[in-house]
């Protein structure tokens, strides 16, 4: 055979099979057009979002710590900031918040007492005012933490709102039949021209008529089993429409639904039918007409024309610069804004897991404060600079009452001179020098700690007492002070002790010659 001959007899098997109607010559683009329709149906079946609380409720511990530590002004006024509009203090919200936080406060009748007020003091203000800092943090954290809250439920509805759009049209909840009242309806929104029409930029389901019906005659489901009818291109079509519309509706809903809608559900289904674009046009002679199409057809005029052309052109919308398919744009942009709800949502948990982290920290702060001031001995009192001032006679003359006359003065009502009432008692005063003679020691804590431990090493009285200086007696056998362990008992000890009590001695005999 002939290579012309085999050619042109390709060509009328290929033609004769085109212009032939077969069943389920469409269902590849069928089933992509479906799986666009049924995200319709899968719109309430987003991803589960976890339970967010309230910013209010996140913020709720850090501010009633602070509350805890406030000043007695915020606690019982709010330092007078409660005004009216007109300026003046609102008395009656200013008493229900003293109200409030006195309820805060108040030791349960059951369960532990979370929120006791601290005594006032250094350690309360400062512990007021590293919490006051944290809640100024936390402040700005709920306050995007909330907004990323109501963005993820914001994003969700919009991302619904377009899968409506883009399925049935704005505000559309189903197919409607009064775009098949005037005649050319059919072909206008299957795009029967070569360069493809306005019209044909209508929302999706419309498409499925293109592609399942026939115009001049029965279809042969191309689409599915069953679906055979016929929309013509004359006026008042309705009926037939929406005939058509059911069974199509009921063969998408047969096939696999989707169990949760994600962005990549979206985006998957839009990829599938940007794929069959073009799979079904066998057009060979004019290539200008190129390839825009859904749905089998020997050229791209989409006609209707049985066993050739059911399908729909999308040439004006995908084929030319600035072209808009709305249906396309809408799932896009759903897809978007659920991808944007999911970067809400883990902005949001980020933000709730810093928020309570603060929380933790505020409550370091106050159970610090609050264990402080429960146990004033462990917070050690600054170390003196130098000894203790002695008592002079002129320090006791200063008194003019018996009350204020305290050791080592006394009170002598039997004097005249009322400015010598008050005097220095001798063996008081030497009883303070003696004492804070032996506080200083031989010098610094360390160093008397360590001239005790060490005549605390001998334990026979005569190297005890050969511990020595010059003629200065370290160490002496003795028994001990009231402040020294085993005070009862002998043992070498301090040699300090002697010269101390001979010194206090001295000094009273000094100033028993005293003359008042």
């Amino acid at each position: 055979m002939l290579p012309a001959a085999a050619a042109l007899i390709s060509f009328l098997l290929a033609s004769c099979r085109s212009a032939t109607p077969a069943a389920l010559d469409n269902a590849a683009d069928f089933a992509a057009l479906c799986g666009a329709y049924n995200l319709y149906a899968a719109r309430e079946k987003l991803q589960q979002v976890p339970a967010f609380p309230p910013a209010a409720e996140l913020l709720a511990e850090t501010n009633n710590l602070n509350i805890t530590t406030s000043s007695d002004s915020w606690f019982t006024n709010k330092d007078g900031t409660i005004k009216k509009a007109d300026g003046t203090v609102d008395a009656d919200e200013t008493a229900t918040w003293a109200k409030q936080n006195a309820e805060l406060v108040k030791n349960p009748i059951t369960g532990e007492h979370l929120y006791k007020r601290l005594p006032d003091g250094d350690g309360r203000r400062k512990a007021n005012r590293r919490i006051k800092a944290l809640l100024s943090s936390a402040k700005q954290l709920t306050t995007d933490y909330q907004a990323a809250v109501d963005a993820i439920t914001k994003h969700r509805q919009k991302a619904q709102q377009k899968i409506q759009a883009a399925i049935f049209g704005a505000d559309k909840s189903d197919f409607d039949k009064t775009r098949y009242t005037t005649a050319r309806s059919r072909g206008k929104l299957c795009g029967d021209d070569n360069a493809g029409t306005d019209a044909a930029n209508a929302p999706l389901v419309y498409a499925f008529i293109c592609l399942c019906t026939g115009r001049d005659g029965a279809a042969q489901s191309e689409c599915a089993n069953g679906i055979t009818d016929t929309v013509s291109d004359a006026g008042s079509q309705e009926s037939q429409a929406a005939d058509a519309w059911r069974k199509i509706k009921a063969a998408c809903e047969s096939h696999r639904q989707y169990f949760v809608l994600t962005a990549h559900t979206i985006t998957s289904a839009v990829a599938t039918i940007l794929g069959r674009i073009g799979a079904l046009n066998s057009e060979t002679t004019t290539p200008s007409n190129d390839k825009f199409t859904l749905g089998k057809t020997s050229s791209s005029k989409c006609d209707g024309t049985a066993g050739s052309k059911q399908c729909i052109n999308y040439k004006k919308q995908l084929g030319t610069k600035g072209g808009k398919l709305s249906w396309l744009d809408d799932l896009t942009e759903a897809a978007h804004e659920l991808a944007e709800a999911d970067r809400q949502q883990a902005a949001a948990e980020n933000l709730k897991a810093s928020t309570l982290s603060i929380n933790r920290h505020a409550w370091d702060v106050y159970t610090s404060a609050a264990y402080d001031a429960e146990d004033p001995s462990q917070v050690l009192p600054p170390e003196r600079s130098g000894p203790a001032k002695l008592t002079k006679e002129e320090d006791c003359n200063k008194h003019q009452s018996s009350e204020k006359c305290t050791a080592p003065c006394k009170w002598n009502e039997n004097v005249t001179d009322p400015n010598k009432k008050c005097s220095l008692d001798s063996a008081k005063a030497a009883e303070q020098q003696a004492t804070q003679t032996n506080t200083a020691g031989t010098g610094d804590g360390a160093a008397r700690a360590a001239a005790a431990t060490g005549c605390t090493k001998y334990e026979t009285k005569n190297f005890c007492e050969e511990d020595k200086t010059g003629d200065k007696q370290i160490c002496a056998f003795r028994k001990g002070k009231d402040n020294e362990p085993e005070k009862d008992k002998e043992m070498c000890r301090n040699g300090s002790f002697l010269g101390n009590k001979k010194f206090a001695l001295g000094v009273a005999a000094l100033v028993g010659f005293v003359e008042f």
